[in-house]
């Protein structure tokens, strides 16, 4: 809190430019002369250099200003006026202005602005704002061009404009070339009036008062001319011991400046020791521009993943317009018929009559529509209870106590899979190497897995679908052949240092899933979709067959006729993100097309083992660019420059985000993949299961007695013999009705799969690579 003493003292706000404050500044002193006020320079310093580490910028800019506020001390000094400097820092000049005005008790203070005087206003915002904003107790003199132009009364919020000069006052600089600088009157710092940030140079009190005795004596000359050389030399007299003084604060001064250089000298050395700090710091922003980039990568990652969903949210707002355009039309169409019925109950009473005969048939058909309803729900209970039914003509049943010994009690150094399901052992149950899947039964949802995937693998059959050697609802288990060579998520990533897969059996591999599809999408009388399609649920055997795997979110679906598509919707969309087609996700309607977008990554992935974010957009920028070649799995192989193009084309097509443009799988992508099959089938070195060594020999009963190979899917026919499950089928379809074994006739075509048989042929090619 400021004494009471500042009412004496006038504030005057300059600006660092010298030739723009000198004006304010004189008329200040003009103003004030008779009074002799003290002065406080005062200047509001706003440094872009706030808040840095480095002090040198600020130190320098210092300064600077001490320079032009000493120029205005030694103004006021030659005036005789008893003058000190005041900075204080703002981060604006106006907000300065006013707290300084409020921490110093400010009384009076003069400062710049331009005006509008036609107006009645300040045109500058700075000088606007302190006299809106700064205490009331204040009074305010505003100085355009060295003229007073406004004035603000203390205690007023008004502007009082001034009248026009009538006699200025001429101060002009002594012609002394010594420079005047002191500090502050002793008298007045030991009173305390002086309390502020800094003051530096100003006249001492001994000196104001010789020059004002100098300058009673110079009047005096002028008044009484025969007393002019004894005034004249008392004048001279004073002026030399002035000089003295002067000389004496010349050498004060000096003495200042070389202790302000050692000051220098020191600062520089501890600069000089912050600069291993600057270099530290320096580090530290290279690992944070470092870190900045990742974040940017991860930025780009989440607006490509932004642009899919906006993608996604623009389909269903426009299915969104197109029903609201369709409920407008039937409005409309039912206000239409309002509107006749109306008339209609107008035309007489006979019509009325009509009406009622009507609404009594409505009635009966409506009694109608509901027992045909409750006839359907029958049926459609009947039907799951069909299905459920189904699932109990499994070629096995196992129970808990079976599984356990299979598994060593289930054993973790057995577990060879987990996830959300459950988890999967590797066992032998008679005597054959199976998988063993163990769903969470506590969950619903595993226990409908269940379920589902029981019903769907008892009626359905494929060389490239896992097949389900039985089950244990004890366990809610579901036991399968055992694939030795794990997934194809685990073979893309080469998991356990397993070698990658050639781009031969990679192009193998997409034509058999195709096939597979096809078979489940043209089942009868269901077609199946399967609804989760992805590398970890396909599966590869000990010749890197595929299999298709984990049914337990498929759906059964009947297709109404051949121009309606078969879906099934739902509000709780399943499957694996970057998998499963986005119009599942935003519509929950499930269609054979969900499964072709799955589809669709899995070739972009076969084609370049990159994982599935952003692989389609990828994929595409590089076939535009014509750089196919550099997002190649180079490990997969040299793959033919053409056989690439034609899989990025055809996968992009599945992978289309609109569910209209992907292709038709029979007509439109088997036709490409078989050719790529065939072609890429004659690269294949053939597979010798045996030599003329000391290897072990291919055991005769592997060997399909048609084709003379090791059977990879054997079945057992009517004669009792076990075939390869193609070479029997093409036997039979080709019009042979007898045993190629023993040529008698067949007394049915029905083939039964040798699960044992086949377990132990893919058991001993694992062994016998």
């Amino acid at each position: 809190m400021a004494e009471q003493s500042n009412a004496d003292k006038v504030f005057v706000a300059l600006p660092e430019t010298y030739e723009e404050g000198i004006t304010v500044l004189s008329w200040a002193l003009n103003y004030f002369s008779r009074d002799k006020t003290k002065i406080i320079i005062t200047h509001v310093m706003t440094s872009p250099f706030k808040g840095l580490l480095d002090p040198r910028p600020l130190l320098i800019e210092r300064e600077k200003l001490d320079l032009v506020l000493n120029k205005y001390l030694f103004r006021c000094a030659t005036l005789k006026f008893s003058a000190e400097k005041l900075v204080y820092m703002a981060d604006e000049i106006a907000e300065g202005i006013i707290e300084l005005i409020a921490r110093y008790e400010v009384k009076n203070l003069v400062m710049k602005s331009a005006a509008n005087i036609q107006m009645m206003e300040l045109a500058s915002e700075t000088a606007n704002e302190v006299m809106l904003e700064a205490d009331m107790s204040c009074k305010l003199w505003f100085i355009y061009d060295g003229d007073l132009i406004f004035t603000r009364e203390a205690n007023s919020d008004k502007l009082t404009p001034a009248p026009p000069p009538v006699e200025t006052l001429l101060l002009t600089e002594q012609s002394n070339q010594n420079f005047i600088e002191a500090s502050s009157s002793t008298s007045d710092q030991s009173n305390g009036d002086a309390p502020f940030e800094e003051k530096d140079i100003v006249l001492d009190a001994d000196i104001n008062k010789m020059l004002q005795e100098a300058a009673l004596e110079t009047g005096n000359l002028q008044k009484l001319a025969e007393e002019e050389f004894i005034r004249r030399a008392k004048f001279e007299k004073e002026m030399f011991r002035t000089q003295k003084k002067l000389a004496l604060l010349v050498t004060k001064l000096t003495k200042e400046l070389q202790w302000k250089e050692q000051q220098n000298r020191e600062l520089q050395e501890i600069l000089e020791g912050e600069k291993e700090k600057e270099d530290i710091l320096r580090h530290e922003v290279e690992e944070l521009k470092h870190e900045k980039s990742l974040l940017n990568e991860e930025l780009e990652l989440m607006k490509t993943e932004n642009d899919r969903l906006t993608a996604q949210t623009n389909e269903s707002l426009r299915q969104i317009k197109a029903e609201n355009e369709r409920r407008l039309a039937l409005e409309k169409q039912v206000t239409d018929l309002e509107a006749v019925i109306k008339d209609l109950q107008a035309v007489s009473v006979s019509t009325a009559d009509c009406i009622d005969s009507l609404q009594s048939d409505c009635d009966k058909l409506s009694q109608e529509r509901d027992n045909l309803a409750r006839e359907a729900e029958a049926l459609r209970k009947q039907r799951e209870d069909m299905l459920s039914s189904s699932s109990t003509g499994l070629n096995s049943k196992f129970s808990l106590q079976e599984l356990e010994q299979a598994t060593q009690s289930f054993s973790e150094s057995l577990k060879i899979g987990e996830g959300g399901f459950g988890s999967v052992y590797k066992g032998s149950l008679r005597q054959t190497a199976v998988a063993i899947k163990v769903l969470r039964s506590q969950n619903l949802g595993g226990q409908a897995q269940f379920q589902q995937e029981v019903m769907v693998l008892t009626n359905v059959r494929h060389p490239n679908l896992v097949t389900l050697i039985g089950a244990c609802s004890e366990a809610s288990a579901l036991v399968y052949e055992y694939l030795p060579n794990g997934s194809l998520e685990d073979r893309l990533l080469c998991a356990n240092n397993t070698p990658p897969l050639s781009w031969q059996v990679r192009t193998r591999i997409i034509g058999e899933i195709c096939l597979a599809l096809i078979f489940l999408h043209s089942n009868k009388p269901q077609l199946v979709v399967h609804g989760d399609l992805k590398p970890n649920n396909i599966l590869l055997d000990a010749n890197l067959v595929s299999k298709l795997s984990d049914f337990g979110i498929s759906r059964l679906l009947i297709q109404p006729n051949s121009n309606t598509t078969a879906f099934y919707r739902t509000k709780h969309p399943a499957g694996t993100l970057f998998y499963t087609d986005p119009e599942n996700f935003s519509t929950g309607m499930l269609t054979p097309k969900s499964d072709i977008y799955s589809f669709g990554i899995i070739i972009l992935r076969l084609l370049t083992a990159k994982p599935p974010l952003n692989i389609a957009r990828e994929v595409q920028n590089a076939m535009r660019n014509g750089t196919l070649l550099s997002v190649i799995d180079e490990s997969a192989g040299k793959w033919p420059l053409d056989q690439a193009e034609e899989l990025a084309k055809i996968g992009l097509r599945c992978a289309d985000l609109s569910r209209r443009q992907r292709p038709n799988l029979v007509t439109e992508v088997w036709t490409v993949v078989e050719p790529l099959m065939k072609a890429a089938s004659a690269y294949v070195e053939p597979i010798e299961h045996g030599s003329d060594g000391d290897e072990e020999q291919i055991p005769s009963l592997f060997v399909c007695p048609i084709l003379q190979e090791v059977m990879q899917d054997p079945h057992i026919a009517a004669d009792g013999f076990t075939y390869e499950a193609d070479a029997i089928r093409r036997w039979i379809y080709g019009g042979h009705n007898t045993s190629p074994m023993t040529n008698l006739e067949l007394p049915h075509h029905n083939l039964i799969p040798n699960h044992v048989l086949r377990s132990a042929i893919q058991e001993w090619l694992h062994r016998h690579p």
